[in-house]
């Protein structure tokens, strides 16, 4: 677990860095932004994944039960669900940043 959550850690930083840099957005606020966006949808789907138990094959046998589910799973313990996971995967982020840059600081007063 601890493995894949680095990796997608990685990639949720890759991914930011990808669309900053293709979008001309290189601003650290419109980084935080889509971190931000980007963890409010995990947590979504995420929220979606384990409690209403969607999986993508019915989109395309059952659309409307699909469509049905999800107007239907917007309430407060969803919400609460999202906020928390939001935060968690938000500390897990910030955790992995600092390390990073701690790292590249030392090797930069180290070589």
């Amino acid at each position: 677990a601890l493995g894949c959550t680095l990796m997608g850690l990685w990639s949720l930083d890759h991914f930011v860095d990808l669309i900053s840099t293709r979008w001309k957005f290189t601003g650290a606020y419109f980084k935080l932004f889509l971190v931000f966006v980007l963890t409010v949808s995990s947590s979504i789907g995420i929220y979606v994944g384990r409690f209403l138990r969607l999986h993508s094959a019915y989109l395309f046998t059952k659309p409307e039960w699909v469509i049905d589910q999800l107007i239907g799973m917007w309430n407060v313990r969803m919400l609460i669900f999202v906020v928390f996971a939001t935060i968690i995967q938000l500390i897990a982020w910030t955790s992995i940043r600092i390390g990073r840059y701690s790292l590249t600081l030392y090797e930069k007063q180290h070589h």
